[in-house]
């Protein structure tokens, strides 16, 4: 299966992308706690954008592998960044 490659065994891009995406989840979990506990009322200011952040990752790093959920992640990221802008914009 690909996703079980040894850390060794992949790409730069690969793992630079599985780096990208470890951060960006730490970011979206922290100000979210941040958010809910009241210590950061904007906290999901941040963290909503970066879930299309999160989700584009998704996209370049499945495009390989499956192009059916890469595509599914690119929509997901369209929607997300249409909402945001809405929310935050308007």
């Amino acid at each position: 299966m690909y996703m079980k490659k040894r850390w060794n065994e992949r790409t730069k891009l690969e793992k630079i992308i599985g780096i990208s995406r470890i951060i960006v989840s730490l970011v979206i979990i922290y100000a979210s706690i941040m958010k809910f506990i009241n210590i950061w009322p904007k906290g999901l200011n941040i963290a909503i954008p970066l879930f299309a952040l999160y989700y584009l990752l998704e996209t370049i790093y499945n495009w390989k592998i499956d192009k059916d959920m890469a595509a599914l992640s690119l929509i997901m990221t369209i929607i997300i960044t249409v909402v945001s802008c809405a929310v935050f914009f308007l």
